[in-house]
């Protein structure tokens, strides 16, 4: 079985369910389990990019209404993230699998919503690759080992920040929040990338990877 058709039955399993049911469970979910694991550096990268005029996009296999629901508080519209989606009709859950975004998915949804060669990609896992080699600049952000390899290959820097075990304030406090999970992808529009930096972050490398700094842009 796929990684798409998997990400797909997980998002079908919930047909038959009224919408608002979902949303609920997904909003209980994340305050749960994802704000206590945020990573602060990329909370403040993002919150950089927000000031500096650039248009986010999250992209992600999971289910929609849970990408939805985390990047809430950084105030990413709705519209903005590509996820495992199944249609909805009068408020109920079907099964009519909409969108699963994964491997090539995921630079296919961007190409679909415009974004053929974003400026910028973000991903830790290898079914991210796709998304990330169509960005002019990648980002593996703690990358799992085939990504890791993957990264070597393209002569990428990657880097490993330090989660947030504190639970974070919920959505319309003062500080901004980013689950883990969801893969964050950015368009810029009137701002220079190499003027963005991540605030207290410390680069990490392996001695098999290139030498190139995460945020070192040609």
């Amino acid at each position: 079985m796929s990684e798409a058709d998997i990400c797909g039955e997980m998002v079908q399993m919930y047909h038959g369910l009224q919408e608002q049911e979902l949303r609920a469970a997904a909003a209980s979910y994340v305050e749960e389990f994802v704000r206590p694991r945020i990573f602060p550096e990329m909370a403040s990268l993002v919150a950089s990019l927000r000031r500096a005029g650039a248009e986010i996009w999250a992209v992600s296999s999971t289910c929609r209404w849970v990408v939805a629901e985390g990047v809430r508080a950084l105030n990413i519209p709705e519209d903005r993230v590509l996820a495992a989606e199944v249609r909805v009709a009068a408020g109920v859950i079907t099964s009519e699998i909409v969108d699963v975004p994964t491997d090539e998915g995921k630079a296919g949804a961007l190409a679909r919503v415009g974004l053929a060669a974003p400026d910028a990609a973000f991903g830790n896992s290898i079914h991210d690759l796709a998304m990330l080699r169509i960005a002019r600049h990648a980002f593996p952000v703690n990358p799992t080992p085939g990504l890791l390899k993957a990264a070597e290959k393209n002569g990428w820097g990657y880097f490993r920040p330090r989660p947030q075990r504190a639970p974070m304030p919920r959505s319309g406090g003062n500080r901004e929040a980013l689950s883990s999970r969801p893969i964050i992808m950015v368009r810029f529009e009137r701002v220079r990338f190499e003027r963005v930096r991540f605030e207290r972050a410390q680069l990490h490398r392996e001695p098999s990877l290139s030498s190139q700094p995460l945020l070192r842009l040609h």
